[in-house]
């Protein structure tokens, strides 16, 4: 309930054992820090934020264009660090992310596991975890989504932008490539790729995407086929989510962490702190990441995630539905434009 001083007051004399005016007080602010004091050296929940789109690296993001990386570098540190601490008994992992770079969610993903090994690791799907951001989620103890967290998202998909012909043709602006390697251009904007690399690419995408797989099933204990009825990049809402197998249950932040405690068996009758990570960085810190030469690599990691966000979204939303159940993973090879081309494998 809630109460004017007066009215608290007055309560305190209906009781009827001489408290009112007499008694001793202390001021909320001073009781909450004795608190946080007598709780620090004891048990305690993590609540771990993964946010934005997966890099290798560090994290950080830029404030002029309102975007979050999530690196692999900094992520696994985390991860590492409350795999050995002992004051903490459970992890929640929060996680809004759109996906990334494959390798960065692998290395990612590793920790997680390493982590699961220790202690309890339940996965919070914020408003999306879809791709690289359900990879990291695939082997947590408990996965738990909103009911409208965009989710799923299980494919795999690479490409690049050649503006070789639209510089020469409409700009006017020519190149004449010295290179060593027979790969050496695998991934210069100057060009398509031609057919031997196309089979380079298929192949590595074809493993990538059979590990997805691989991950979803056994952190899932689904069959591999069952796997595959899901993913080829179809984007499920949490509610479709909980239907297909892919998450345990629905429910907030909330929800999660009263998971967490039950999964590291933590008494309804202790009261357990909450620490939530990482750290929000210092105002030098923030100003730090928006210049220097880290900015242009967050920048081409932006939108390669966004072009290929963008790219699964619009065929997901045009050809999702109408999949039939998969009898072989289908590959698709994409021009748009003359420039963005790409291999998707489960699209």
């Amino acid at each position: 309930e809630l109460a004017y001083p007066d009215e608290f007051r007055d309560g305190l004399d209906a009781l009827g054992d001489g408290a009112g005016e007499d008694a001793e007080r202390v001021d909320f602010l001073d009781y909450a820090r004795g608190v946080s004091r007598h709780l620090a050296g004891g048990e305690r929940i993590a609540v771990l934020f993964a946010q934005g789109a997966i890099v290798r690296g560090g994290s950080g993001g830029d404030s002029f264009a309102s975007e979050s990386f999530l690196g692999s570098d900094d992520m696994a540190g985390e991860l590492r660090a409350l795999a050995d601490d002992d004051s903490v008994v459970a992890v929640v992992l929060r996680i809004d992310s759109p996906g990334g770079s494959a390798l960065a969610s692998d290395l990612i993903l590793r920790e997680v596991e390493q982590l699961r090994a220790r202690k309890p690791v339940v996965a919070s799907m914020s408003d999306v975890a879809a791709s690289g951001g359900y990879y990291i989620a695939a082997r947590a103890t408990r996965i738990v989504a909103e009911p409208a967290t965009i989710t799923g998202s299980i494919g795999v998909v690479t490409g690049k932008l050649a503006t070789g012909r639209f510089q020469e043709e409409l700009l006017g602006i020519t190149h004449d490539p010295l290179q060593r390697g027979a790969n050496a251009d695998l991934y210069s904007g100057l060009k398509p790729f031609d057919e031997r690399q196309t089979a380079v690419l298929r192949r590595r995408v074809n493993e990538i995407y059979g590990r997805f797989l691989d991950h979803v099933a056994e952190g899932r204990k689904l069959s591999r086929a069952a796997v595959e009825a899901v993913a080829e990049g179809r984007v499920w809402t949490g509610a479709d989510a909980l239907a297909v197998g892919l998450v345990d249950e629905l429910g907030g932040i909330d929800r999660a962490i009263a998971l967490a405690r039950e999964q590291a068996e933590v008494p309804e009758s202790d009261r357990l702190p909450l620490v939530f990570l990482p750290k929000p960085p210092s105002f030098w810190e923030l100003f730090s990441t928006d210049s220097g030469p880290g900015l242009e690599a967050r920048l081409l990691a932006l939108v390669e995630a966004r072009l290929a966000g963008e790219l699964a979204g619009r065929l997901g939303a045009r050809y999702g539905a109408a999949l039939p159940p998969p009898v072989a993973r289908p590959r698709l090879e994409l021009e748009i434009d003359g420039g963005w081309q790409a291999l998707a494998q489960g699209l």
